[in-house]
Parts: structure tokens; C-alpha cells; sequence
């Protein structure tokens, strides 16, 4: 996926709806140490760096803050979008809604899963709802939810004994992907080049 967003925002591409639905494995011919086919679809928010498109037709629950508080004040106008342009990188949306899919698989638990559900944590099981979950899809709420989350957040997942809590690595990755502020996320070079993935 890092690879696919390198080539996205090598051509100024913004995917602007990663999320499960839209990404597709063809595991059939999938060995151990071999790689697999995958296929980004949905492109239908997508916009070129150049030229924002609208943003409200994204899923809200996998957009980054800074997509959310603008949608939030209601001034997606030239100006505003401008602004964004000026204060966000080309990946800075799409690596953060990846970071959310590797947020989703380290707790188990879909972000936008407002009803509880059973999670498995070490040796009893609880009920959750998810991180970023709301009972209406509020762009208010989910971007407050977001930011009550980020505040807390290595403390929140240390509920979890999933497999992040072995690896630092990952850990670091996770928390760069979910930079709160755009210009100092982590780039898809950069993730390609992370310690976590290189040790894989």
C-alpha cells in the first residue's frame, strides 16, 4: 500500500477514500515470502494535488483531522481548500487513512463500529466500540473523537496485547502515519524506508 500511495503522490494524486472496502488482495497464488496481488479501486473522491475535489464524498470516519475541520467549518471554498493545499502535504490524507486501516488491525475493531463488539484482549474478552465511532457520522464528532483518541493514545493501546506490543517498530510507524499535523506525517517514502518493514 506505501508503494501505491508513492506512486499516487509521485503524479499528485489524492486517493482521498483508503479504506478496507477499497482495497483488494488476490491471496490464490499467495506463498509465505512471495508477493501478492493488490489493487486500490474507488477512485471516485480522488483529486489531482492541483485541483481539490470534494472532499465531502470521502468515508469520514478513515479522513485525517485536517479534512474533518474544514468540512466541520463548513468553508470548503477556494480559499479554504487553498489553505489546506498550503498546510498539507500530497500523501498527507491517504497515509493517515492507512495508518487508520493498521490502527483497525492492531486493535481489532473497525473504527466506525458503533455497536460493541467482542475483542479478545490477552486472556479475557470485552466489548468495544470503535475508536472513532459516533452515533451519528457527524464530521464534528468524529474529528472530537479523533483528537480524544490521539491525546491518549499510546495509553489507550496498551489495552491491546496484540502484536504491536512486540514490536516498538511498529508502534513508531502507527503513531507517524497518525501525525495530527499533516506537514510532519510520514511520507510513503519514508514508510517504505521505516525500520519496521525493513526488519520484515
Amino acid at each position: 500500500m506505501a508503494q501505491v500511495l508513492h506512486l499516487l503522490s509521485d503524479q499528485k494524486i489524492v486517493h482521498c477514500d483508503i479504506k478496507p472496502d477499497n482495497i483488494l488482495l488476490n491471496l490464490d497464488q499467495y506463498r509465505p515470502g512471495k508477493p501478492f496481488d493488490l489493487k486500490v479501486i474507488d477512485f471516485g473522491s480522488a483529486y489531482t494535488w492541483d485541483d481539490c475535489g470534494n472532499l465531502g464524498m470521502a468515508t469520514p470516519e478513515y479522513m485525517p483531522p485536517e479534512f474533518l475541520h474544514l468540512l466541520t467549518s463548513h468553508k470548503t471554498n477556494k480559499s479554504s481548500i487553498e489553505v489546506l493545499k498550503e498546510t498539507t502535504q500530497p500523501w498527507s490524507s491517504d497515509v493517515w487513512s492507512l495508518g487508520a486501516i493498521l490502527l483497525e488491525i492492531i486493535t481489532g475493531v473497525p473504527l466506525w463500529m458503533s455497536l460493541k463488539c467482542r475483542v479478545d484482549i490477552g486472556h479475557k474478552t470485552v466489548f468495544k466500540m470503535g475508536l472513532f465511532a459516533v452515533k451519528s457520522r457527524g464530521y464534528d464528532k468524529i474529528y472530537l473523537r479523533q483528537k480524544s483518541v490521539m491525546e491518549s493514545f499510546e495509553e489507550m493501546l496498551s489495552e491491546y496485547t496484540g502484536i504491536w506490543r512486540d514490536y516498538e517498530e511498529l508502534f513508531d510507524l502507527l503513531c507517524q502515519m497518525m501525525e495530527w499535523n499533516p506537514m510532519k506525517r510520514i511520507s510513503p517514502v519514508q514508510i517504505l524506508n521505516h525500520p519496521y518493514l525493513q526488519g520484515i
